[in-house]
């Protein structure tokens, strides 16, 4: 396969992944790395990290500017790439990267850029080439944040990274000296390209089990999404009693939907060393999720249910405990999917409604412009604040107040899990 045709993944936001004959395997530079004693060393650096509709943000500088900008934290992309608004901000000088694939159903046009320093979080990582994408005009609709660029698995790569999701701060550790001692899984890792994958087991609604190879994507703001060639191969669109289908986000290609289930369980390990139940899923609909070389995503919904740690020089992934674990992330409830238009800040409309949900039985439409959530105004551009609104729990009551060809009116209506 040529480069003008990489494939990438985007799980449902930025993720790229590429597959092994285009990337050098990410341990090649890590071969023998020394014995560490059983005391946890220092890290060598601590810094923050905000974690908003399902992605990691963190702090990264460019070459020699000292404002700081928040790039998402994605597991799944294997390079640094920056948007083109960034690019041409810095005066990068782009060439043709090729034609790129991902998540969605079509392709786009990727390039690429010259090295230049970049920093995570006061962190030098080293950059050979920078990719150069419209990153946040593909993003920043569906989550009203900004997204100047990503950092993927280069920074894995040269470091054990932990994410604390109580205290929101990374801890970056010397790989040489690092080495886990507690009371966490500890799940190996296996590598396509720069992609780690982990091996799981899908329990379905019939008792049936089925094993699955998982990219452990920080990218993908979901608990797991499954790949196309996987529900064919398997059956598992007729294999759950109902399913939903609406938009979860946007990534190259376009626009991403996903058939929303309720999953009995998933488990890591044997005997299971980590474990998630009564969950929902997404199964790849539309076009989304067209790669062969791992059957799904295990996205940040379930990934921040840890103190998570990514040791690729020893091919581990630790999810260890945290002092209260919250339950497994819920779907939207009222079924409606938000978008923003017109910019920034632009307008909220209803997008997509779910047929027979609350919203549709309300008489919200899609096209209606968003005024407020349970009285709530928009705070900044973030899309999260309405959304977590939307799927707060089961009989919980909302108010929408929209406007529609001029007119404003309020609806209130009880939110009920549609899966």
């Amino acid at each position: 396969m040529s480069d003008a045709t990489r494939p990438l993944i985007l799980g449902a936001t930025l993720a790229v992944a590429a597959i092994a004959p285009l990337h050098r395997s990410v341990h090649a530079a890590q071969a023998g790395v020394a014995p560490v004693s059983d005391a946890r060393p220092s890290p060598t650096a601590t810094f923050p990290f905000v974690y908003d509709d399902g992605r990691v943000f963190v702090p990264v500088r460019l070459g020699h500017d000292t404002t700081q900008q928040w790039f998402i934290l994605d597991t799944g992309a294997p390079e640094t790439t920056v948007d083109v608004g960034t690019a041409g901000r810095f005066g990068l000088a782009t060439a043709d990267g090729g034609m790129v694939s991902g998540a969605g159903a079509h392709e786009m046009r990727s390039g690429r850029a010259g090295p230049i320093a970049v920093s995570v979080g006061g962190v030098p990582i080293a950059a050979p080439f920078i990719e150069v994408d419209p990153i946040d005009s593909l993003l920043f609709p569906y989550s009203g944040i900004h997204a100047p660029g990503v950092i993927g698995a280069q920074f894995f790569k040269e470091h054990v990274v932990e994410l604390d999701f109580d205290a929101r701060v990374v801890r970056v550790y010397d790989p040489a000296m690092y080495g886990y001692h507690g009371p966490g899984a500890v799940l190996p890792l296996t590598f396509t390209g720069t992609a780690p994958l982990v091996t799981g087991s899908l329990t379905l609604p019939s008792g049936t089990r089925k094993l699955m190879h998982l990219i452990a994507d920080l990218g993908a703001k979901a608990n797991l999404l499954v790949t196309e060639p996987f529900i064919r191969a398997n059956g598992l669109r007729d294999a759950f009693p109902r399913h939903v289908r609406t938009v979860l986000g946007s990534g190259v290609g376009g626009e991403t939907r996903y058939d929303f289930v309720r999953v009995p369980s998933l488990t890591f390990g044997a005997p299971p060393q980590a474990a998630v139940h009564d969950f929902v899923a997404g199964l790849s609909a539309e076009g989304t999720l067209r790669s062969d070389y791992y059957d799904g995503l295990l996205g940040a919904e379930f990934l921040s249910h840890y103190l998570l740690i990514f040791d690729y020089s020893r091919k581990q992934l630790v999810l260890a405990p945290r002092p209260v674990t919250p339950p497994p992330a819920e779907a939207d409830m009222s079924g409606i999917y938000l978008k923003r238009v017109g910019g920034d800040p632009g307008q909220v409309i209803i997008h997509h409604v779910v047929p027979d949900s609350p919203a549709d039985r309300a008489g919200l439409h899609a096209g209606d412009v968003v005024d407020r959530v349970n009285g709530a105004a928009s705070a900044g551009t973030s899309l999260w604040p309405w959304r977590s609104a939307l799927r707060s729990g089961d009989g919980d009551t909302v108010t929408v107040t929209i406007e529609r060809d001029g007119d404003h009116r309020t609806t209130r209506f009880a939110l009920h899990k549609l899966v």
